[in-house]
């Protein structure tokens, strides 16, 4: 991106405070540079996006309004409708989102602790916007296999009944389970499959970050 133009940028977070001091700090940086928008709701922004084009969007990833898969389902929408998806900081607050972490780092563009220090934010900003484009991580396919076991521990089925059912030995269920969270950035299978039903699962797997790697 070029240093002479004026950048968008959206701030989406529920926190009002928080949010009117992600505004503060970016309108006082980068004063006359950026048109800095706020939304504490996510259809607000969904609405928004369909007039204004964002450079960067800066996004809670522990969000209670809205999950981080709605955001990235969202994100997936424009790239489908070939539109530009623009780039993306997510902040946090303490611990990290149990969200498959790797999914998380393709999308963005760095993540920011709440807890940092300010100039982190702001030379994440300015990287962000002024500096060359940033490497996507590529995160390797999941198979069609290591898939199907994942939809199916996700409704509670047991390891011992898959290898029953699928006539695969449980060694091999357990490789297929374990490399597949592995790829997500799984750290706990069991908050995995207690979080994400199979609808859920699901639509981790149709996330453009798999299917552009299996292309």
């Amino acid at each position: 991106m070029g240093k002479n133009r004026t950048f968008r940028v959206a701030i989406l977070d529920e926190d009002k405070m928080s949010c009117y001091g992600m505004r503060m700090l970016v309108d006082k940086t980068f004063s006359g540079c950026v048109l800095v928008d706020t939304f504490y709701i996510f259809d607000e922004l969904i609405t928004a996006s369909l007039t204004k084009k964002w450079d960067l969007i800066i996004t809670g990833i522990d969000s209670k309004e809205f999950s981080i898969l709605d955001f990235l389902i969202w994100l997936d929408t424009l790239h489908r409708n070939k539109e530009e998806i623009p780039n993306i900081l997510f902040s946090h607050n303490f611990g990290l989102n149990p969200f498959p972490m790797e999914i998380v780092n393709f999308y963005s563009h760095n993540i920011f602790c709440k807890n940092d220090s300010i100039p982190i934010f702001l030379h994440m900003i300015t990287n962000i916007l002024y500096e060359k484009s940033i490497a996507k991580p590529s995160i390797p396919s999941i198979t069609k296999a290591e898939c199907e076991v994942l939809l199916e521990l996700s409704i509670q089925r047991s390891v011992h009944f898959l290898s029953q059912t699928r006539g695969n030995k449980r060694k091999t269920i357990y490789s297929h389970k374990n490399s597949a969270l592995s790829k997500l950035g799984v750290k706990s299978a069991n908050h995995f499959f207690a979080t994400y039903n199979r609808n859920q699962v699901a639509s981790l797997m149709q996330l453009s970050c798999f299917i552009e790697q299996s292309e």
